[in-house]
């Protein structure tokens, strides 16, 4: 547990130096003033990043699901024919079966994972996040233990999101595309990252965003299994049914919580943007892909792994709205304010994926390496 707690308030102590160097006073409402105070130190954040990073590379027996993927590397290791039949066999995309065939052994599975899923995020943080620190702390409690340390091709799937939208937002869209086929060969709910490319950059009016979020809230009073079941049978490759027949019969812990709170931060995110307005097309594709995480939740809300899981790269969008809003806010008070928002909210988050973790065997702590 100690390792977790050193990290965090590692954290949550240059968020504290930032707060305390920020001695800025005015600025305008549309671009308000720039602090020297706003990022910590590139050292300092590739430091407390490698930390992060060898805390996934290294692990041993921790995290999510990390002895029902090592049961998964013995049982490719033991097939005998090839890729696309071993693929259906272990009811994985083929992506992620390919990397454990080429694996030597199952450790060098984690590392590679740590390397794509964590790697990738944590060099897009540094070069787009307004406040790295802030984004840093919030990527750490939230998304890295749960899925970085846990559901590792749904950690991959979420870093290569970046890539798409890094390729769109510089007009590449067939690069983008790209990066979606090759996310699918990780997770195949990447299928829904092409919705961020027929939205693209597009400026929703107010009205649009509430209009359509409560039309699909509706979604929550009926069972569409079927319906979407049937359309998909008549349009999706087999691998797509398969998998989408599995995560509707899968035990649902129900959203509702998650997606109130959604909603309110879509509106805090909505009303805030429709105040200052957007500096560049990256603060565009956040927000629309926040927004797209409300839409998609509530149409799979009776798929707990599509509604929650499928569109968390949508999601995780929000650590670049936090860093945006922490830098164009006016007044040390109000960032204080969302800082301890941001931080309360993602202890809450951390508390509950360890607590779950350890609860149903898949334990967080002790934590072990490879090394002892």
């Amino acid at each position: 547990m100690i390792i977790y707690v050193l990290i965090t308030y590692s954290l949550i102590w240059w968020l504290i130096v930032l707060l305390l160097a920020d001695n800025s006073q005015v600025g305008s409402r549309r671009f308000p003033y720039e602090s020297s105070a706003l990022q910590v130190p590139a050292l300092i954040y590739w430091i407390l990043s490698l930390c992060i990073f060898l805390l996934a590379a290294l692990r041993y027996g921790i995290g999510y699901d990390f002895y029902a993927y090592e049961d998964i590397y013995a049982e490719i290791q033991g097939l005998r024919f090839g890729l696309v039949d071993a693929a259906k066999t272990v009811n994985m995309e083929i992506g992620y079966v390919l990397l454990n065939l080429i694996s030597p052994n199952f450790q060098t599975v984690i590392f590679a994972s740590a390397v794509l899923g964590v790697g990738i995020k944590l060099l897009y943080i540094y070069k787009w996040s307004d406040c790295r620190i802030l984004s840093l702390f919030m990527y750490f409690t939230g998304t890295f233990l749960n899925f970085d340390m846990g559901v590792i091709r749904q950690g991959i799937a979420i870093a290569l999101f970046l890539c798409v939208l890094d390729n769109y937002e510089k007009g590449n869209i067939v690069k983008s595309i790209f990066f979606i086929v090759i996310s699918c060969f990780f997770h195949i709910s990447s299928l829904l990252y092409i919705l961020i490319i027929l939205v693209g950059k597009r400026k929703f009016p107010r009205a649009f965003i509430y209009i359509s979020v409560a039309i699909v809230s509706l979604a929550y009073y009926f069972d569409l299994s079927e319906v979407i079941l049937n359309f998909s049978s008549k349009v999706a490759p087999e691998i797509v049914n398969s998998k989408l027949s599995f995560y509707i019969n899968t035990i649902n812990n129900g959203l509702t919580i998650s997606y109130i709170k959604r909603i309110l931060f879509l509106i805090l995110f909505t009303e805030f943007y429709n105040r200052v307005g957007y500096i560049n097309n990256k603060e565009i594709l956040a927000y629309n892909s926040y927004y797209l995480s409300v839409i998609f939740m509530a149409i799979f809300s009776f798929i707990d792994i599509l509604g929650g899981r499928g569109v968390m790269a949508y999601y995780f969008m929000q650590i670049f709205i936090f860093a945006s809003m922490y830098k164009r806010i006016h007044g040390k008070f109000w960032r204080l304010a969302l800082a301890c928002v941001c931080i309360l909210l993602s202890l809450n988050a951390m508390y509950d994926v360890i607590s779950y973790g350890n609860i149903s065997n898949q334990n967080y702590f002790p934590y072990k390496t490879i090394l002892n």
